[in-house]
């Protein structure tokens, strides 16, 4: 599978946005992240949204529109495409991570609600990040909480 865009989902709840945390055995670290992936055949973008919010954090969600659409390489993809999404149901919880041969204990150990209006609440692991930290600051950008 070719990994050139990937598709986000921005599930946003009373001022929070969900994040999910990865954790990597083989650096030993941690990190939070908005959570997506890739499109499978004859499946739309809203879709592969629905699809990855499902098995990444067990909501079902509604996809209302596409907040950013980022050509700017900042991991392994050429490209980003970030939709605001509302829960549907369930209960957010760590799910899994199909896309791609994982190392042994390598996926997703959490899920967590941060606060797009209160930054300084975010935790010294997503400041450091500056994956995740431009991330947080474009969601809160385009949904007006700058």
């Amino acid at each position: 599978m070719q990994r050139t865009i990937r598709y986000q989902g921005a599930i946003v709840q009373r001022d929070c946005v969900l994040l999910i945390r990865y954790r990597d055995p083989q650096s030993e670290r941690t990190f939070w992240m908005v959570p997506g992936g890739c499109l499978e055949p004859n499946e739309s973008e809203e879709e592969c949204v629905q699809r990855e919010m499902r098995e990444e954090v067990n909501l079902l969600v509604r996809v209302e529109r596409l907040l950013v659409d980022d050509d700017e390489k900042v991991s392994i993809y050429d490209r980003h495409k970030t939709y605001l999404c509302y829960v549907e149901s369930g209960v957010p919880s760590p799910g899994y991570e199909p896309e791609f041969l994982v190392p042994e204990g390598y996926g997703i150990i959490e899920t967590g609600w941060f606060h797009l209006g209160q930054p300084e609440t975010w935790g010294e692991e997503v400041h450091q990040d500056g994956i995740t930290v431009s991330w947080l600051r474009r969601i809160q950008q385009v949904l007006g909480y700058l």
